[in-house]
């Protein structure tokens, strides 16, 4: 290849050229995961997995030379490498959005030109004619379909030449909707034996925190359910429902997830199901069953609000909702009930004390794709 521009690579190491350029310096796995050179880049990439599982973002790359480079290159592809190998579906889908929540970050910063050219290695046919940004409607609809807000609906957006007009900041959400799925879709297969072995320690810390991300999946124990406190999302997710209309998978989750987190049983939610047009028996209980925990084993937590918002079903925020410690749905439910019980408004300090550790679902979507059937 030519020259390369290794800080930019660095900052978006998804980009083929950032795989074509560590190939060619003939540096084996072997060498990577066991030379004690490759120390530095083997606990970058153990704290990255660390940050976004933690953080749901990575850090901001070290470019500030060759040899710092090339180490977060190497640090990307073992945190790849541990998120393989551990192989669990949460750390997978938490990972996907950290990286690509620090690419979004990173594009706002960059020329509408490498914003097309990056998204071109990506598979998305994003153009810029005469300042315009556009990207070709069946791309549009494929990348746009988890977003639930009408600002994404086609019938909204301008169409000239069989493409959809984005303005900077829509075409840098669907550049990152874009990397989150490949980043899901493109792991690597799971490594051999003998990367487990020379991954232990890193993979031992790893499992250490997830499992710690896990004790706080716990549904909440809030009494009798009470329905007018639900969040605008949930109320959402529900009437869209009603309407007939295609609530995606992540939907649905969250829609199950959350009642069974305030305090409905299975039979309750069952019958929350029952008042969907499309309502099928079987279907609808095999999907509650498996995210309250009967069939997977584990019961979810709702998703936060920065992921309700990453999959487009953050629906009609109100004044609650903008509030800057409001970060989950649970939250909002707690506000409401501590609003109704005291007469007023929750105080911002108050809803910090009592609102609920959890920072996301376990999937982030229902646990397998294609497996949690629509109802």
């Amino acid at each position: 290849m030519g020259p390369v521009d290794l800080a930019h690579l660095t900052r978006y190491p998804f980009h083929p050229d950032a795989a074509t350029y560590l190939k060619e310096q003939g540096l084996s796995a072997e060498e990577l995961l066991k030379d004690r050179a490759f120390q530095r880049a083997r606990t970058l990439g153990q704290q990255r997995v660390l940050k976004g599982l933690a953080e749901g973002v990575v850090d901001a790359p070290n470019t500030g030379s060759p040899v710092e480079c090339q180490l977060e290159l190497l640090g990307y592809v073992i945190s790849r490498m541990i998120v393989a190998t551990i192989g669990d579906r949460y750390l997978t889908n938490r990972m996907a959005i950290a990286e690509s929540k620090r690419t979004s970050e990173l594009l706002e910063g960059e020329e509408p030109r490498l914003l097309v050219t990056l998204a071109h290695t990506q598979g998305l046919g994003l153009t810029l004619n005469g300042g315009r940004l556009g990207v070709p409607v069946a791309q549009f609809l494929h990348g746009t379909r988890n977003m639930r807000d009408r600002n994404w609906k086609l019938v909204n957006m301008p169409l000239a030449d069989g493409e959809v007009g984005l303005d900077r900041m829509k075409a840098i959400r669907l550049l990152e909707a874009v990397v989150q799925e490949r980043y899901q879709d493109h792991l690597p297969s799971r490594p051999p034996d003998w990367v487990e072995e020379a991954l232990s320690e890193a993979l031992v810390q790893v499992r250490i925190h997830l499992a710690a991300a896990r004790a706080h999946f716990q549904p909440l124990e809030m009494g009798e359910v009470d329905s007018a406190s639900f969040p605008p999302c949930i109320k959402g997710i529900f009437g869209m429902m009603q309407a007939h209309e295609n609530v995606s998978h992540m939907g649905r989750f969250a829609l199950v997830s959350f009642l069974n987190n305030v305090g409905m049983d299975k039979d309750q939610i069952f019958e929350f199901f029952r008042m969907v047009p499309d309502f099928n028996v079987e279907k609808s209980r095999y999907q509650i069953e498996h995210i309250i925990g009967d069939i997977s084993g584990t019961a979810y937590t709702a998703p936060e609000c920065s992921t309700m918002k990453t999959h487009g079903i953050c629906i009609n925020p109100d004044e609650l909702c903008g509030r800057p410690w409001m970060t989950h749905p649970l939250k909002y439910y707690r506000a409401k009930l501590r609003q109704q019980a005291k007469g007023g408004p929750a105080a911002d300090g108050a809803a910090e004390t009592a609102t609920p550790t959890a920072s996301d679902s376990p999937s982030g979507h229902p646990p397998t794709k294609g497996q949690e059937n629509e109802g």
